[in-house]
């Protein structure tokens, strides 16, 4: 964000979720996909994203080294 909170400092990025394999996560796995409410955190240098699979209703988390770089699946409850 800019000093004064109302513009983006940089364009927006998507966010890629991968799984154990490396591979990317797709919309149509509505088991583990991204769909609404995520959050972000930090802990012990690691970010946490954690988010709803929607229609599914389950909560899913994604750990990686720096927000804007890929995640990496964790677990699903």
């Amino acid at each position: 964000m800019t000093d004064d909170l109302l513009e983006f400092s940089e364009k927006p990025k998507a966010i890629e979720i991968l799984d154990k394999n490396g591979n990317l996560l797709l919309a149509g796995d509505n088991n583990r996909r991204f769909f609404e409410a995520a959050w972000l955190h930090k802990y012990n240098d690691k970010y946490y994203f954690s988010y709803s699979t929607g229609d599914t209703h389950f909560i899913c988390y994604a750990i990686g080294d720096s927000p804007m770089d890929h995640l990496l699946m964790a677990d699903v409850f």
